[in-house]
């Protein structure tokens, strides 16, 4: 069976093979089922956890795993207690799947606890265990440091029906949110440094393909997002960026076999490329994209026959597909050097009418329409036209007449409706002139697709709205695909969009499913009246899809142009929530305390500022027990802020850069409590004042 190349275009409702580029959006799955248990604040583990289905793990069969709160599940009894990321994940001397391996503790005031769960995704069975929090919050670090805080999920996914056999299965790590890499207890300082954490699995020996970390474990800010090479800034097997598949099938895991190669042009520049490499047997692929010098390393490849697909991500140049064999010896392959051509383009003294350029930046037809291709050769001469499909097939062989008042010119006229599929054709010319010469002459035509958005009687919508949808899966969910996203070209990002005159419209996407919606006011589906849209099917990409017309019922209207004002009066508002309270101060013990407040602001203004201050002149920004001050001043901070003395004034809590209504904000408060500091009975308090001003007080 034919593969194609993970790339697509959707261009005015019909789907072509274009450049995919992962696209940053929350790779964490937020499902209720997914977190319905939660593991409580310590360093251990879980019971065993009984699996929803049996997963093949390097040749042996599992129906249940050990879940720990440091970032990793093992599946022959309780996993690593407190890590140590000194050893490597053969250490565990048992299976280990670990998207997160590193001092993981939840017992901080402002960390999220660890969950579990197990849930169904496009009909399959899925476990879950996420280092996420209640309300997204992520997970802080060892020794009881919730400053910085990480957002990470681990799936297991059934693959055993897809097609499959029983124990096949995903593993998927996802990340959103990645700000400490290691724990006191490993060495780091304020969560960075030190032995940062291992990403990845094993099998208890440290044998390829039984042990995989992922490139920039253990590297000291290599997995952070403040890093280029952080995990939420790349992907493996998926378009979102943050998440990372790993393929496990027939008891092999995704083996850590690399393919690294290059991709450049016909004159040996880079070519940015997504890139594919698929088994020439039936078997999963794995897809990448090259880096600005046409590089590429992709990993997760078994032994065997392979094929490597390059599509360019630049405009007018052709895919290529080379043949890789991929040896059971070696961790490492380099292909051969992938070289892609660029169109033939039309030459100088010919002419095409009508033609415009489409979204690849190249002369097109729209084959629904007459067009002439008009050629200038030497006067007299014989002309013969062959057209070739990009497969290779004949589409057509005419003789071509000379224009009888002007010599030298040789027309091709095409009637609109041909069937010829919307593709790039080459059209080929063998002239025969008098003197015997035999000049050549070839070029590459693009024909436009003809799915639109119409009426029922075929008439064009024009100024409807169309909306691109989009799943990794074929049974959804399927989300709106955000406006702007790099998952389409860069010659349309408008998502929703706009049709054309003739009802057209265009995006270059990524692989994945999508469905298109279309909508107009005053406008309904034909079958159901009550529904102001119409929506296609599941449409996968690749392969192609073609005459994507979608139909809305529109009376005929007429319009007229007014204007309608509103105004909107200066606001400045705040209110705040139930008021912090530390709790009990425990003499003799050095410990900070927590507390928080939420607040929720409105503020017409360009830009606004929010700050807390105290304006008492007794023990300025200390909290007071009658006549009786802690020595410690108070400290406050916004969510993410850093903590500020209110001892030197105000604390500057969060700005804003434009007007906002009803916009929620945490403040969060820090008192130190020394060991040796006098406490009075009762309770230590202050009045603070909280101002939301129009510019910086």
């Amino acid at each position: 069976m034919k593969r194609c190349a993970p790339v697509a275009v959707l261009a005015a409702g019909v789907v072509l093979a274009l450049p995919s580029t992962p696209v940053h959006a929350a790779a964490v799955v937020q499902d209720p089922a997914c977190m319905s248990n939660t593991v409580p604040a310590n360093d251990s583990a879980t019971a065993a956890i009984p699996l929803p289905f049996a997963v093949n793990l390097f040749g042996k069969s599992y129906t249940r795993l050990w879940l720990s709160n440091n970032g990793h599940v093992a599946f022959n009894g309780h996993p690593f207690e407190r890590p140590n990321t000194r050893q490597d994940l053969a250490a565990a001397g048992q299976p280990v799947i670990a998207p997160f391996y590193a001092d993981v503790d939840t017992r901080g005031a402002f960390s999220g606890l660890v969950t579990w769960g197990t849930t169904k995704i496009g009909g399959v069975d899925v476990f879950c265990a996420n280092w996420v929090g209640s309300s997204n919050q992520g997970v802080g670090y060892g020794d009881v440091h919730d400053n910085r805080r990480n957002t990470f999920q681990l799936l297991l996914i059934d693959q055993s029906a897809s097609p499959g056999v029983p124990g096949d299965f995903d593993v998927q790590f996802n990340y959103d949110k990645v700000e400490w890499e290691s724990g006191d207890f490993d060495g780091g300082t304020n969560g960075l440094g030190g032995r940062p954490a291992r990403v990845g699995y094993g099998n208890g020996d440290r044998l390829a393909p039984k042990l995989f970390e992922l490139p920039g474990s253990t590297v000291p800010g290599a997995l952070l997002d403040s890093s280029p090479t952080g995990l939420t800034k790349g992907s493996l097997n998926s378009t979102i960026l943050g998440r990372y598949t790993f393929l496990f099938r027939g008891g092999g895991a995704a083996t850590g076999i690399s393919v690294s190669g290059q991709v450049v042009d016909n004159k040996g520049n880079p070519v940015l490329s997504s890139i594919e490499i698929c088994p020439t047997n039936p078997g999963p692929c794995v897809s990448g994209n090259t880096d600005a010098n046409g590089d590429y390393t992709l990993t997760g490849l078994a032994p065997g026959p392979h094929t490597v697909t390059a599509n360019a991500i630049l405009a007018g140049v052709l895919p290529e597909t080379i043949p890789l064999q991929i040896p059971a010896t070696s961790p490492a392959v380099t292909a051969n050097k992938i070289v892609l051509g660029r169109p033939l383009l039309v030459p100088d003294g010919t002419t095409i009418t009508p033609w415009h350029l489409n979204l690849l930046g190249l002369p097109s037809i729209d084959n629904t329409t007459d067009f002439d291709v008009t050629t200038t050769a030497c006067p007299g001469a014989l002309v013969i036209l062959r057209v070739f499909a990009s497969s290779g097939q004949r589409l057509l062989t005419t003789v071509l007449p000379e224009s009888a008042t002007q010599p030298g010119q040789y027309v091709a006229s095409f009637p609109g409706g041909l069937s010829w599929q919307p593709d790039r054709v080459t059209f080929r010319y063998e002239i025969t002139c008098p003197d015997g010469s035999t000049p050549p002459l070839e070029f590459d035509i693009y024909l436009d697709p003809s799915g639109r958005v119409l009426t029922p009687s075929g008439a064009a919508v024009e100024d409807a709205t169309v909306t691109l949808l989009r799943s990794d899966d074929a049974g959804g969910p399927f989300t709106v695909v955000p406006d702007g996203s790099t998952i389409m070209s860069p010659s349309n990002r408008r998502n929703p969009d706009r049709t054309g005159t003739r009802g057209e419209y265009a995006w270059l996407v990524a692989k994945g499913f999508y469905k298109v919606r279309a909508s107009k006011a005053g406008c309904t589906d034909p079958q159901d009246p009550s529904k102001d849209f119409v929506e296609s099917g599941v449409l996968e990409i690749p392969p192609e899809v073609t005459n994507l017309d979608l139909v809305l019922n529109c009376p005929e209207s007429t319009s007229a142009i007014g204007d309608i004002v509103g105004t909107v009066a200066p606001v400045l508002s705040l209110s705040l929530g139930a008021p912090p309270r530390f709790g009990t101060f425990s003499p003799g013990l050095t410990r900070d305390y927590l507390a928080s407040m939420d607040v929720t602001a409105t503020s017409t203004t360009g830009a606004a500022v929010l700050t807390v201050h105290d304006p008492s002149t007794t023990a300025t920004g200390r909290l007071v027990n009658g006549t009786a001050a802690l020595p410690t001043a108070l400290e406050a901070r916004g969510t993410g802020g850093s903590f500020g003395t209110l001892a030197a004034g105000p604390v500057r809590l969060q700005a804003w850069q434009s007007p906002f209504s009803l916009e929620p904000a945490r403040v969060e408060f820090r008192q130190r409590i020394n060991a040796r500091d006098a406490l009075l009975t009762g309770d230590y308090r202050k009045t603070l004042t909280y101002t939301l001003a129009a510019s910086t007080p």
